[in-house]
């Protein structure tokens, strides 16, 4: 009887010593820290970056760690393999801890989810460990991203009304809001809508604008054959619309010229709507255009800012941010922002 009563807790005890040598077998993933591979900084748009993990070894091994990204929009987008950390140092023979150290290209310039995958051997089963960490890859040069630039490389012009009279002064900000998520020391410049400078409905029957204009694109990396520019904005305020415009100097006779998105079948401007709507997932908006522009210096880039005077009393308050914009080429993958597509000058 004694015997038997012992077998039986042997069968309730067993399977719980068995989760515990399951559990105790596998590694910890105790730390990740990304960087420039030249140094301590962050990483920068597609170059080499470095990847450190230290990680605690059991008794189930563990094999050479992965790098795993995906971009922070979408929310479904699949992670991708972008390297390993081969070289191992341990640096704690107590704790059995381990330093995996691995260089590979940053991603484009954007928001990443980063996904550490370390592979172990679990009763002669083979499986993994991972560990997140939300990964933020800072511009190119060539792009006027807002982080710390001082002073600000872009200028605001005044609020016109539709036929292109004066009406009244905006007035440019820099802020923390960063795209594609907020993190320190980066931000976005900005205006706010007010009453008393934007046109109401009874004052303008149809949109009001105005201009951010970057001052300098000449001497900056990227702009003399630029053909098209990616930015990214984002707003609360209601029927908002962006067109960017080049200011290009013809080599022959000097004149300076506009050139924006047009639509070659009505010969209408395009226009591209960054407004939220209510069932958007990303409250960033990327526009991307390129064209083939013609020969002559690229004296200035503009990004229009186009408002429905019907919202304008409404809008008091509420703020416009640009952030992110890139010549094309190279121009930036858009990871972490929704893609708009451009519509018909909606007034005309």
């Amino acid at each position: 009887m004694m015997r038997s009563r012992m077998m039986k807790m042997q069968g309730k005890v067993l399977p719980g010593l068995i989760v515990l040598s399951m559990t105790a077998c596998a590694p910890v993933i105790r730390e990740i820290q990304v960087t420039h591979a030249e140094g301590s900084g962050a990483p920068i748009h597609v170059e080499p970056m470095r990847v450190v993990s230290n990680i605690e070894i059991h008794s189930g091994g563990a094999s050479t760690p992965e790098v795993r990204v995906r971009p922070v929009y979408p929310e479904n987008a699949s992670y991708q393999r972008i390297g390993e950390l081969p070289d191992r140092t341990e640096i704690d023979v107590d704790t059995h801890l381990n330093r995996f150290t691995g260089e590979m290209a940053a991603p484009s310039y954007g928001g990443y989810d980063l996904k550490l995958d370390v592979g172990y051997t679990e009763w002669l089963v083979q499986s993994n460990v991972s560990s997140h960490q939300r990964l933020l890859v800072e511009a190119p040069d060539s792009c006027f991203a807002f982080d710390g630039e001082l002073p600000l490389p872009f200028d605001l012009g005044p609020v016109k009304k539709s036929n292109g009279e004066e009406f009244g002064t905006a007035h440019l900000a820099w802020r923390p809001q960063n795209w594609p998520f907020e993190a320190p020391g980066h931000g976005a410049i900005s205006f706010q809508i007010s009453t008393n400078q934007f046109p109401n409905h009874n004052q303008e029957p149809y949109y009001w604008m105005v201009d951010f204009m970057a001052k300098g694109i000449p001497g900056r990396d990227g702009w003399l054959q630029s053909n098209g520019v990616t930015f990214r904005a984002k707003t609360d305020a209601t029927g908002i619309y962006a067109q960017p415009i080049f200011l290009i100097r013809d080599p022959d006779n000097g004149e300076v010229r506009y050139w924006a998105p047009k639509d070659m079948a009505t010969g209408k401007f395009l226009m591209y709507p960054i407004s939220e709507s209510p069932d958007s997932a990303s409250r960033w908006k990327v526009i991307e255009w390129s064209s083939g522009l013609p020969e002559g210096v690229r004296e200035a880039i503009y990004i229009r800012i186009y408002g429905d005077s019907h919202y304008s009393s409404m809008d008091t308050g509420k703020t416009l941010f640009l952030d992110g914009v890139c010549p094309i080429p190279p121009g930036v993958t858009p990871a972490g922002g929704e893609v708009v597509e451009a519509v018909v000058n909606p007034w005309l």
